[in-house]
Formats: C-alpha cells, structure tokens, sequence
C-alpha cells in the first residue's frame, strides 16, 4: 500500500458541505447560539479558552453522569474513556476528545 498516493480534495465541495452542516445545527442549538452572544458580553468568544471558540459555535454541557453528559440543548452523549473526555456524536452533540 503506497503512502505518497496523491488525492485530489475539492475545497469548494468541503465548503459547501460545511455551509449545509452548519445551517441544519443551527436550528437544534438556539440556545447554545444564544449562550454564547450572552457569555461573550463577560469571555472573550463566551468560553473560557480559545480553542472552543471553533465553528460553527460551542457547546455547553449542562451536567454529566458517568459516561453520559447533557448539553443545554437536552441532547445527550454518552461514550467512556478512562482518561479523557469521549469522542461521540448523538442528536447533534459533539463532545471532542481534550
């Protein structure tokens, strides 16, 4: 198996897909967008660190239970690691490995 094979990757089509992504989200995290417009008002980007200010906006987990955690949203996720944070999506959550 070669490793140098070179792949062609159409920037536009990736464009377009993160466009249509980002605009079905939107409608199921109002209140995280909202959130955000709040918490900017007191944080810089309304979160506490740079790197959740990545789009297409951040997620506020609202409390968590064992392997589970709820965002203010109500969607759940739910994956185990020992260490780290899971790596999941489940009705539109994304919670990234830290």
């Amino acid at each position: 198996m070669s490793t140098q094979a070179h792949v062609d990757i159409d920037l536009a089509w990736v464009d377009e897909l993160i466009i249509q992504q980002e605009a079905e989200l939107a409608p199921k995290h109002q209140r995280s967008i909202s959130y955000q417009q709040e918490a900017a008002r007191r944080l810089p980007g309304g979160v506490s660190s740079s790197w959740q200010t990545a789009p297409p906006h951040p997620l506020y987990v609202d409390r968590g239970l064992g392997s589970k955690v709820w965002d203010i949203e109500k969607f759940t996720a739910s994956g185990y690691r020992c260490v780290a944070s899971p790596v999941v999506m489940e009705g539109g959550l994304i919670v990234a490995q830290t």
